[in-house]
């Protein structure tokens, strides 16, 4: 497994275990990206990917410096929140 592989591999694993613990697995699937933006620890994006046959997915981008630069609540912390984001997005509350 390349490095890519397995950081991507893990940032779906903490996706999925908490779409499944916290919100029981409402959540549609989330297209994860790793960016460097100065000013955002994360961001979630409605609609930003579409595979062209209709299919359109919510993307949960995080800055790369969070990933080596928190601690792992700190990020697990990032990422229920912008999951809580999506999961307002799609039920309006």
């Amino acid at each position: 497994m390349t490095p890519t592989e397995d950081l991507y591999n893990r940032l779906n694993r903490i996706v999925q275990y908490y779409n499944k613990d916290l919100f029981s697995g409402a959540l549609p699937p989330l297209v994860l990206t790793l960016q460097r933006n100065q000013k955002s620890i994360a961001t979630f994006d409605p609609d930003r990917w579409g595979k062209g046959d209709g299919d359109i997915a919510h993307e949960l981008s995080i800055n790369s410096s969070v990933v080596t630069g928190l601690p792992l609540i700190e990020l697990f912390k990032v990422v229920v929140h912008h999951m809580t984001i999506c999961w307002q997005h799609v039920y309006g509350n």
